[in-house]
């Protein structure tokens, strides 16, 4: 079953684009880099990193395996 529009839109509302750049720096990689791994074009990476839009959960699961995080740390911190 499809998400409805506002579900979609509160999903890319948590996603912290600032915190996929920060652990992709930490790592020292580059966009072209995290792209490759998370089977994405570097455009793609820094739409994310740039709050433009959202990447898809199995994207995001793709993202966390190669930065070696949680998909949770890719969140913003509630509250």
């Amino acid at each position: 079953m499809p998400f409805k529009y506002r579900e979609r839109f509160t999903l890319a509302r948590q996603f912290s684009g600032a915190r996929l750049r920060d652990r992709r720096r930490f790592a020292r990689l580059s966009a072209h880099a995290l792209g490759l791994a998370a089977h994405c074009t570097p455009d793609a990476i820094f739409r994310f990193e740039r709050g433009h839009c959202a990447p898809s959960a199995d994207r995001l699961g793709r993202l966390a395996d190669a930065l070696s995080c949680r998909i949770d740390d890719l969140f913003e911190a509630a509250g």
